[in-house]
């Protein structure tokens, strides 16, 4: 129950920072598309956020399937994020409006789970949000998988990168650079960049 409850409010908070005040407001035209933002720097401009989050300071919430330790990322009106349910042998990628935090397409991937960290899960790796797709990476010691989408939830390729060496889990973010999207496979086998 507890990291469900956090999920939502990751999503919460995300959805606060994006659509109120004025500093969010003129730093909008730069999407959060990514992990950490829109130079990985983890940088909010010059948004204040509050020192212990109430009610009042949301916009909205969502419930999302399972737990996972992805981060959310605003592109185009929407919010982006990953998580998985072990328990029901499931990986999801899902999108929501950013101004109402409605459902706009929830896509389910299943796969393999295994044994990882505590603290991590199987839905560890943020997703990023391009101008041609949303993409995801996940992985287990069977295979890192880089599954794309469109904006709108249709599938566009998928590409399996080999096995995964590592007792902590997966846990990769992969990155836009221009129109080429980094994948980081970096774990205790021969490490590369795809």
């Amino acid at each position: 129950m507890a990291g469900r409850v956090a999920w939502w409010l990751v999503v919460a908070a995300a959805a606060v920072a994006a659509v109120s005040g004025p500093a969010c407001r003129a730093a909008a035209d730069e999407p959060w598309s990514r992990w950490r933002g829109v130079d990985g720097a983890g940088q909010g401009g010059n948004a204040v956020f509050p020192r212990q989050w109430i009610a009042a300071d949301w916009a909205w919430s969502a419930e999302l399937p399972g737990r996972g330790n992805a981060s959310p990322v605003v592109r185009g009106g929407r919010i982006f994020t990953a998580s998985a349910d072990e328990a029901a042998g499931m990986r999801f990628v899902t999108c929501h409006d950013l101004a109402t935090g409605r459902l706009v397409w929830k896509r389910e991937l299943p796969g393999p789970f295994e044994r990882h960290h505590a603290q991590n899960s199987s839905a560890a790796g943020s997703v990023v949000a391009g101008a041609d797709g949303v993409y995801w990476m996940w992985g287990t010691t069977a295979g890192i998988h880089v599954e794309a989408f469109t904006h709108d939830g249709g599938p566009l390729w998928q590409a399996a990168l080999g096995p995964f060496a590592g007792e902590h889990g997966a846990g990769a973010t992969p990155a836009l650079c221009g129109d080429l999207l980094v994948v980081p496979v970096d774990h205790d086998g021969t490490s590369f960049v795809a």
